[in-house]
């Protein structure tokens, strides 16, 4: 199974190396702005290609992974390993524009996150731990802010930023220190065309697991009126296929990470403290239908090649350990607001 998860990889950074790249039509940059002269030529750069995938202003996401096992590194625990029923995720996520000018959109954003899981059984010595993960939902609330300067007719700057508080907290939020996220994201875009666009950022996240400081690429381009591609490397890579204007196919592989501070909210003096991350390659097909002019709907069937979930101990007595969940097939359906004058982001995924 490693060797699929190796090739996913390598698919990622294949895609993208074929003449005509693409970025996911993301949720951060401007969309459909009325910024064109009598002749066609933009008066002021905006982000995106033509016919490229819908941004979101208000989205409701609900996602369910089927059952899978967690099988400890530890060999003392192979024995029995403990078995997940699903894992669901509810998600809303909301973009209100304050500033929307020609050549300069400002926006703020919120995002509700919540992820459940579901056991079967629950074996071994660390069955207390994972009882945390079903007695207590992992939760992610994030504020932040969006905006993007279009420079001339052929480059844009954007910039991101945003707090986060990661955890099991019993509360409805928390804004505690040990659970808090900082990030920092920005990029410089150039398009000469409606149908050519790329861009070079970088991504700047300090946690309560580690900083990271990562380089990305933003590519982004129609191959036809039907055909195109959409990417950020490393993040993901999707070949679009545009049915009609509303329909849109999408597939290819995609990274997804997340962290969060686990202990018992109940007991604050407990030993058991982690900060937990859990990543995977998900493979998709996804269909973004548009119902009415403002309101899609997203639909994705996907497969998940699951890293090690890592359960880094805060506390030195307690010891650090891994668990290797198996792969499983995932489903995902939203609802979602797509104005036609939204600011959307090149590093966003779509719902």
């Amino acid at each position: 199974m490693k060797r699929v998860k190796i090739f996913c990889l390598l698919l990622v950074v294949g895609l993208v190396s074929q003449e005509g790249k693409g970025q996911l039509k993301p949720d951060f940059f401007p969309e459909d702005i009325d910024a064109w002269d009598e002749q066609g030529r933009c008066n002021f750069c905006q982000p995106g290609v033509r016919n490229r995938s819908r941004s979101r202003g208000l989205a409701l996401v609900y996602d369910l992974q089927s059952a899978a096992d967690f099988i400890p590194e530890d060999a003392r625990l192979a024995s029995a390993p403990t078995r997940i029923s699903q894992i669901s995720l509810l998600m809303v996520d909301v973009k209100i524009p304050l500033i929307v000018k020609e050549n300069f959109k400002f926006l703020l954003s919120y995002k509700y996150l919540r992820e459940r899981y579901a056991f079967k059984t629950l074996e071994g010595n660390r069955s207390s731990i994972f009882q945390l993960l079903s007695d207590f939902p992992l939760k992610s609330h994030a504020l932040g802010f969006i905006a993007s300067k279009s420079i001339n007719e052929d480059t844009y700057l954007a910039i991101q930023g945003k707090y986060a508080n990661n955890g099991n907290y019993a509360s409805a939020i928390s804004l505690r220190s040990r659970s808090a996220i900082y990030q920092v994201r920005g990029v410089v875009g150039f398009k000469r065309t409606e149908d050519i666009e790329w861009g070079v950022g970088l991504n700047h996240r300090q946690s309560f697991r580690r900083i990271n400081i990562i380089p990305f690429l933003v590519l982004n381009r129609n191959f036809s009126s039907q055909w195109g591609l959409e990417s950020v490397l490393p993040a993901y890579a999707f070949l679009r296929y545009n049915l009609d204007d509303r329909n849109i196919l999408l597939f290819g592989p995609q990274y997804v990470s997340r962290s969060y501070q686990l202990s018992n909210p109940e007991v604050p003096d407990d030993p058991f403290d982690y900060a937990i991350n859990h990543s995977e390659i998900l493979t998709s097909l996804r269909w973004q239908h548009q119902w009415i002019p403002w309101l899609w709907s997203s639909f994705r069937l996907g497969y998940r090649f699951n890293f090690s979930t890592d359960f880094e101990s805060r506390n030195p007595p307690v010891e650090t350990f891994r668990a290797d969940p198996t792969d499983s097939p995932s489903f995902q359906i939203s609802l979602f607001l797509s104005p036609p004058r939204l600011l959307a982001a090149p590093w966003t995924l779509p719902p």
